[in-house]
């Protein structure tokens, strides 16, 4: 082996090629011309090669191509040794040029193999250029979109909408902010967007805050007030939303803003006007209880005048009925809602006064049970006053030979659409033969006039004791 690299380049042995055959001087020229054009081109195809890939740094397969550079430079020499050999019969050289072109040949043969499903996997010219062609359609339609939408931003007027970068600084301005706060985009934009803000929520630093609620809740809006450029003081709603971009990352914040300081100041307007109105309900329910007490208090003074049963019964009664219209007015005096009536209260109340006002009739035991709603005022009324009558006749009637007894009230709701109001004693019992619905009582035609004002009806159980049940629809 070293003796034949040693003789690499040594001819001896080896005759050039005009003295092997029979070679014509147009033969002969004809091969060392044609290697050697073909050597020349072979040269200069990897020189253009290599030029483009020192050029095209992107660019795909770059170890192929280097492959291939050295694969035609190869053969290049090959040519180029064919046609000097006419003269220089370096035979072992040439042969040792054609081994190493084989394997720079075989070694482009086994990366092409590697190489071709991934190449084949490539676009055509005409796919990319149609891809191309659609993402600048995308991109067109894009551009044209995000420019209607700029027109539309910077078109709302009643609207402040502007941009911020994650620090809080002023990215974009429309005319609905330039409006609600007075400054024009050339003086906002850069600046940081706190300057709205009143100087105490600066110091404690809630423009911040907010910013930082928009990024952990996903969206931020409150109602507070903000500062124009002239120094006045607005009221808005805020709303502030985070913005990131296609990978996620955080880039800022759109904030949109709405001038209610109309719609805040009719709100103050209407409370303050509800609240006179509060006052002057109040006062109305207070003057009319006392009213009501005036003419129980004459009722009481002209009792005094008389010696007639008759006549004193009637009084005391007029006088409960009086009391009982009185004590609704006096719970809505001081009651929060104007329009309803604590009737579990008022029960309690209106019995514990009948039970006074009776109580020389014997030692008579009430037993309650209230658990209703609160009534409107026109179910609270004719309500009280049917209780009042049905009361007043248990305590006057059903306790006439004895001294101990019981009353049972309960008003209660049987299925949350129905009141349903017991009366009962245990007395003698209601008299046999006698209609209350056709009488001439008048507490009972009362009676029975109040439950046609509340649309229900009344049904008398008798038996042991008796027994009025009531039964009317609820109002909400």
């Amino acid at each position: 082996m070293w003796d034949f690299l040693s003789r690499l380049f040594d001819p001896t042995g080896f005759p050039p090629r005009w003295h092997c055959g029979s070679w014509t001087p147009a033969h002969g020229w004809l091969h060392i011309l044609s290697d050697a054009s073909v050597c020349a081109a072979y040269f200069v195809i990897p020189c253009i090669l290599t030029y483009y890939l020192l050029r095209q740094r992107g660019w795909p397969f770059r170890r192929i191509q280097l492959l291939f550079v050295a694969f035609i430079l190869a053969c290049g020499t090959t040519h180029l040794m064919e046609a000097v050999i006419f003269w220089w019969p370096a035979y072992r050289l040439a042969g040792v040029l054609k081994l190493l072109t084989a394997l720079i040949s075989w070694a482009t043969v086994l990366a092409l193999v590697r190489v071709t499903p991934e190449v084949l996997s490539l676009r055509s010219p005409q796919e990319l250029e149609a891809e191309i062609a659609e993402r600048k359609r995308v991109e067109d339609a894009f551009r044209t979109s995000e420019e209607r939408f700029r027109h539309l931003v910077e078109g709302v007027e009643d609207y402040a909408i502007y941009m911020l970068d994650p620090a809080g600084n002023i990215a974009s301005w429309n005319s609905g902010a330039e409006r609600i706060t007075g400054y024009s985009s050339e003086e906002v934009i850069g600046q940081h967007f706190s300057r709205f803000y009143l100087p105490e929520e600066i110091a404690i630093g809630h423009p911040l805050r907010e910013l930082r609620a928009a990024v952990s809740e996903g969206r931020y809006e409150e109602e507070g007030r903000r500062v124009r450029k002239d120094g006045t003081v607005y009221w808005a709603v805020v709303t502030i939303t985070p913005l990131n971009d296609r990978e996620g990352r955080h880039v800022g914040f759109a904030k949109v803003i709405r001038n209610v300081s109309k719609r805040k100041a009719a709100a103050e307007q209407m409370e303050a006007s509800l609240r006179e109105k509060e006052v002057l309900l109040k006062e109305i329910h207070h003057r009319v209880k006392n009213n009501l007490q005036i003419i129980s208090t004459l009722l009481d003074l002209q009792s005094d005048h008389t010696t007639d049963p008759q006549a004193l019964a009637m009084f005391k009664e007029s006088r409960g009925r009086v009391r009982s219209m009185a004590l609704i007015h006096e719970r809505l005096y001081r009651s929060q809602d104007m329009a309803r009536v604590d009737f579990s209260g008022y029960v309690r109340q209106l019995a514990d006064d009948l039970y006074r006002g009776y109580k020389a009739f014997g030692d008579i035991g009430l037993e309650l049970d209230v658990n209703v709603p609160p009534l409107p005022i026109d179910v609270a009324i004719p309500c009280g006053l049917l209780l009042n009558e049905l009361m007043s006749n248990c305590f006057k009637h059903a306790f006439a030979d004895r001294q101990t007894g019981c009353i049972r009230v309960s008003l209660n709701q049987d299925d949350g659409k129905t009141n349903v109001l017991v009366v009962a004693d245990d007395g003698p019992g209601f008299p046999a033969g006698v209609d209350f619905r056709d009488t001439t009582s008048f507490g009972l035609q009362l009676v029975n006039t109040l439950v046609r004002q509340l649309g229900g009806e009344i049904e008398l159980i008798t038996g042991r004791g008796t027994t009025f049940r009531v039964r009317f629809p609820d109002r909400k």
